[in-house]
């Protein structure tokens, strides 16, 4: 089977403002309904209509959803709930026995160092550790804040961004029987921020990117659905997004290469993951790498169904001057059966109509059609397969947009649009709009306050 993968690449302007744009209502597979994560991290259901109904999540999950994700049946949703550890107690639980014990090992060190340490304490950097051991300075620091001796506690309280140090931890759990009070699963726990997740074609497997406390890198990681395993590292280094083979064996994704702080080269790769029965393999093999390109973290790759890799990339010769240097990302479609085949998703022609950057976008269900999401909230629809571009939402806003748009179905994409020539985007509505019938209808307008101000940020907000 021929497979192609499209990916989103390296652009040098910045993309958004601040914070990038969430999948914040999400709608399942059969399009009868979403799930709605509000502002306070509380998780609805909607229907097509717009009706909102609240789940009752336990104590460990609510108030905390940051993002979501359909099983194929959408009858069953993948959570990722978010808190905030404060103290090493809190925190410790959540990492190996092996790795506690090496946080623990590297602060005796540190400690020593910090007893005769004069300087402020904020521009501390100890020289007894390996580079691999600064990776873990952050959680040695609280460690010490919280279990160091008289002396080094006293010192470190001088500082206030030790003092209100803290740890995000993050859990993926699987929410089912979904109605007021659901049945919930929780498959892991670990430290870091989650970015990323993608549930495998069948459902038994989940993918997902982490900003990783220690040593601040992303990571893609994969997970069976069944509880309490331990998630199975695929690469560290990788841009924020993946996706899965059409067969679910496999995962597509972008991965650095080079110290991660650099300015850097990275490739676009496949790794198996998982055997013919769906099981995670216990060894991974290595991963295969299809093309080159500028490393950015905010780089998306898809599979199509037809096993093509799709991307955003930039056409770069270096050396080059400044001016030289592009400033859009592109689309490119690579053929990993075929050496060296990498072209263009569109024309210049459909580039100079497009009003935005294509480096976040999302695809349609029939993998026809891209939704494209500007920083002024613009919302554009361009075909795949004419090239025809559609700016559904043309108008710019005072502030912006945090929905990123999400498809319905193939014909209808949902996303943040004015009502009655408001201007300012905190007024705005949810939408669903029909491409074929170039027209929408609002489904938001008895949603609860909480919900629609995570949809928006202000103007003067970064």
């Amino acid at each position: 089977m021929n497979r192609f993968f499209m990916v989103a690449c390296f652009v040098i302007a910045p993309l958004f403002a601040g914070c990038l744009p969430q999948e914040l209502v999400v709608w399942s597979p059969d399009g009868n309904r979403s799930a709605v994560i509000s502002q306070n991290g509380d998780l609805y259901l909607c229907d097509e209509a717009g009706t909102l109904s609240p789940l009752a999540l336990p104590p460990s999950l609510e108030h905390a959803v940051e993002k979501v994700a359909w099983l194929p049946d959408s009858k069953q949703l993948v959570l990722v709930a978010e808190r905030s550890a404060n103290s090493w107690d809190n925190a410790a639980d959540v990492f190996e026995p092996q790795t506690r014990q090496r946080i623990i090992q590297i602060a005796s060190k540190v400690q020593q160092e910090l007893l005769v340490y004069e300087g402020e304490i904020d521009k501390f950097e100890p020289v007894s550790t390996s580079c691999q051991e600064r990776d873990y300075i952050r959680l040695v620091l609280m460690y010490l804040r919280d279990h160091g001796n008289d002396d080094v506690r006293k010192k470190l309280a001088k500082s206030e961004s030790i003092r209100e140090m803290k740890v995000a931890i993050s859990a993926i759990a699987i929410c089912s029987s979904l109605n007021a009070k659901p049945q919930t699963r929780q498959i892991t726990e670990l430290a870091g921020e989650n970015i990323y997740i993608n549930v495998a074609p069948d459902g038994s497997a989940i993918a997902f990117t982490i900003e990783n406390v220690i040593g601040s890198q992303t990571s893609l990681n994969v997970i069976a659905d069944s509880a309490n395993t331990m998630p199975k590292i695929v690469s560290e280094n990788t841009s924020a997004f993946c996706d899965w083979t059409p067969d679910g064996h496999s995962l597509v994704f972008i991965q650095a290469t080079g110290d991660i702080n650099d300015a850097q080269f990275g490739a676009i790769a496949t790794r198996r993951v998982r055997d013919d029965s769906g099981a995670i393999l216990a060894d991974l093999p290595e991963p295969q790498k299809h093309a080159g390109l500028v490393f950015s973290k905010y780089l998306q790759v898809l599979c199509m169904l037809f096993f093509t890799m799709q991307m955003t990339a930039h056409e770069i010769n270096l050396p080059c001057t400044t001016a030289d240097l592009p400033q859009r990302a592109s689309l490119y479609m690579i053929n990993p059966a075929r050496q060296v085949m990498l072209s263009p998703v569109f024309g210049r022609a459909t580039y100079a109509e497009i009003p935005c950057d294509v480096r976040l976008f999302q695809l349609s269900p029939n993998r026809e059609h891209i939704a494209v999401l500007s920083s002024d909230s613009e919302v554009t629809v361009v075909s795949l397969i004419s090239g025809e571009v559609n700016i559904v939402q043309p108008i710019k806003a005072e502030g912006a947009s945090r929905l990123m748009p999400t498809w319905r179905n193939d014909d209808e994409l949902c996303f943040l649009s004015p009502v009655d020539g408001q201007e300012t985007v905190e007024n705005w509505q949810v939408v669903i709009w029909s491409l074929s019938k170039g027209s929408g209808r609002t489904i938001s307008e008895t949603w609860p306050s909480d919900v629609m101000r995570g949809f928006a940020r202000s103007s003067d907000k970064h």
